[in-house]
Formats: C-alpha cells, sequence, structure tokens
C-alpha cells in the first residue's frame, strides 16, 4: 500500500470505500489493515484491482504496439516455464 504509484493513489483515495473508511493517506490504511474486518479487507483489494485494470486497458489502448510486443514476449515466457515444469516433473519421477 506504502509503495502505491501516486497516480493509482490519487484514483484510489477517491473510491468509495476509502472515503467510507475516511483515511486520509496511506499510512493510515496500512495502520489499520490488520484490524479490518474480512469483507471491508476484501472490498479494499477489489478496489485496488479494479485502478490497477482500468489503468492497464488505458495503456493498451494508448499504446496497441507495446502491448502486442508484450503479449508476444509473455507467450514465449508462458511456453519455455511449460518446458521446464516438464523437465521437472520427470526428474521428480527418477528421484
Amino acid at each position: 500500500m506504502e509503495q502505491l504509484p501516486d497516480d493509482v493513489w490519487q484514483q484510489f483515495k477517491y473510491s468509495d470505500i476509502v472515503k467510507t473508511m475516511k483515511f486520509q493517506n496511506k499510512v493510515e490504511i496500512v495502520e489499520q489493515i490488520e484490524t479490518l474486518p474480512e469483507p471491508v479487507f476484501d472490498n479494499l483489494k477489489q478496489t485496488l484491482r479494479k485502478i490497477r485494470d482500468e489503468n492497464f486497458f488505458k495503456l493498451i489502448k494508448a499504446n496497441p504496439e507495446k502491448f502486442e510486443w508484450f503479449l508476444t514476449a509473455s507467450v514465449a515466457v508462458s511456453e519455455e516455464e511449460r518446458r521446464l515444469e516438464a523437465l521437472e516433473d520427470e526428474a521428480w519421477k527418477d528421484l
């Protein structure tokens, strides 16, 4: 929470859940996060994820060519990860 970028914090602090809880800054949220009821904590997480996802989609729309590169790189990484997992599975069978 303390490491949220300022632009995300600006969006987050004006969300309904943060206004309802009357948090003034990131530190207040961090200090109280362990005492929040589970539904409130989940709502905070979902709100933050929604903001993050919206910002990501805005970035994609603004820079589709960069997203295409990102997607290509992600696919390559996923394929390599699957290959390594298969090798690891084989190694476990040998033990």
